[in-house]
């Protein structure tokens, strides 16, 4: 009993300075914005100490894992070196270094375009089974369309001479997926906000089922 009124008060204490932040942003008083900057510096740090203590109970599960012969040997040897390896790196430099940050921009580049190759051969396999064991108008229409993009982005054109009409669709086909990307983030950020003001005012329990 005692441990569920403890949580229903961090609850209400986290909700209370939700609605405190959500609404400072519509203040201009100096006492509310020193208040939400304490908060916000305070929560920042949190957060890095947070992320700190995940990274490094990580690494030390791959050096635990080292001798384990159910585990891969390689996998957990090559991720402990890039980690030392980065730190040692990040350690040896300044952030003020140009070549630092571009070094940094460089592997932030080269990560972003993995990820963004590895959801992009997820989404053309899930479109293919889709269409494969549901079929309708809508999932052909979507696996067709994915196969024009990827033709259209492939660069393939570029040896055909140059043609207005044809570089106007082109264009024109380039700029649908930029479209789709905003819509989406906007339907992302607009369910995110609507959850968050749901979980500050206690409507919306994130983590726990609610009890019946």
């Amino acid at each position: 009993m005692m441990h569920n009124n403890k949580k229903n008060w961090i609850l209400i204490l986290a909700s209370v300075i939700g609605i405190l932040i959500l609404v400072s942003g519509y203040s201009d008083l100096a006492v509310i914005l020193q208040i939400r900057q304490a908060v916000f510096q305070y929560t920042g740090l949190l957060f890095g100490l947070i992320i700190f203590l995940a990274i490094v109970d990580y690494i030390l599960g791959r050096i635990r894992n080292l001798g384990d012969k159910n585990s891969s040997f390689i996998h957990n040897f090559i991720t402990i070196a890039v980690f030392f390896a980065v730190l040692i790196y990040g350690l040896a430099n300044s952030f003020e270094d140009q070549s630092f940050q571009n070094t940094i921009l460089d592997i932030q580049s080269s990560v972003e375009s993995g990820l963004a190759g590895l959801i992009c051969i997820i989404m053309i396999g899930g479109l293919y089974r889709l269409s494969k064991f549901r079929k309708g108008k809508l999932k052909t229409f979507f696996v067709l369309s994915t196969i024009v993009f990827l033709i259209v982005y492939s660069g393939v054109f570029y040896f055909f001479p140059q043609n207005q009409f044809l570089s106007t669709v082109i264009d024109f086909l380039k700029a649908l997926p930029m479209g789709g990307m905003y819509g989406l983030l906007l339907g992302i950020g607009i369910g995110g906000m609507v959850t968050g003001i749901r979980a500050l005012f206690l409507a919306e329990h994130p983590y726990n089922e609610r009890k019946r």
